[in-house]
């Protein structure tokens, strides 16, 4: 599984231009410039499937809470138009984690391999600073995000509530599997 000599950084750019995208780090900058555009994706989402899981929409305070790491460790994925297609607000936990709170893709651009790259992106700058353990919470009902974090190394720890599943993983796991997922997906 060990990828040696692979720039994992330059894959996810390249990547994801090759398919009209590119992954932007969500400073606070980027958050205040964009929180309309941001808070629509994540909060359209959570409508959509309020019912399923019985998300709520979330308010302003929510997107600029301050956390620590959350600006060096969150994405957002945009299109050719600048279009925010994904969006992934993530921190440090413990001081020695980073912790994915919220990963949303718009409809229209799931089942592209927008998280794995993120997830990719994610791992390796955790990897670069040191932070080995990955972490999230996943919805009981959410079987097609369970399934996609299971693939990807993350394994369940315990219940966080009725509802929420804590899954954790190793960082370089997660990397190593979501690039050999890509590479076997496009050998066909």
């Amino acid at each position: 599984m060990q990828n040696p000599g692979v720039d994992f950084s330059k894959f996810v750019d390249e990547e994801l231009a090759e398919n009209g995208f590119r992954a932007k780090q969500l400073t606070k900058e980027l958050m205040h410039l964009r929180l309309l555009d941001i808070s629509s994706v994540i909060n359209d989402t959570r409508f959509q499937y309020s019912d399923l899981y019985g998300w709520k929409k979330e308010n302003k305070e929510y997107f600029l809470l301050e956390l620590p790491g959350k600006w060096q460790y969150s994405y957002i994925v945009l299109n050719q138009n600048d279009e925010i297609c994904m969006v992934c607000i993530n921190s440090l936990k413990n001081g020695d984690s980073v912790h994915f709170h919220s990963v949303y893709v718009v409809e229209k651009f799931r089942n592209r391999n927008l998280t794995k790259y993120v997830l990719i992106r994610t791992a390796q700058t955790a990897i670069e600073n040191g932070i080995e353990k990955l972490s999230l919470y996943c919805h009981r009902k959410n079987h097609s995000a369970f399934s996609l974090y299971y693939k990807s190394g993350f394994r369940s720890k315990t219940n966080g509530n009725d509802d929420d599943i804590l899954m954790v993983a190793d960082s370089k796991t997660v990397r190593d599997l979501c690039y050999n997922m890509i590479i076997r997906s496009k050998k066909g």
